[in-house]
């Protein structure tokens, strides 16, 4: 298998593992799928995370929405 991709599916699972943290402690469980989030909300995540998510996760929670 590819290493690049491993190493992508690393860095998801970290990313997940980060968000799901973050989510239970501001009491904001299950996950819940909403209108897109604006720039403010996704920076002030990126914030408490400690690093910027990767760019295509990004795009999807600031461009798509449940329909």
């Amino acid at each position: 298998m590819d290493t690049r991709y491993i190493e992508w599916v690393k860095i998801w699972e970290k990313t997940l593992e980060q968000i799901g943290d973050v989510l239970q402690k501001e009491n904001i469980y299950p996950l819940t799928i909403k209108p897109p989030a604006t720039v403010d909300e996704v920076e002030t995540v990126e914030k408490k995370l400690g690093y910027q998510l990767p760019a295509t996760f990004r795009h999807t929670l600031l461009h798509f929405q449940k329909r």
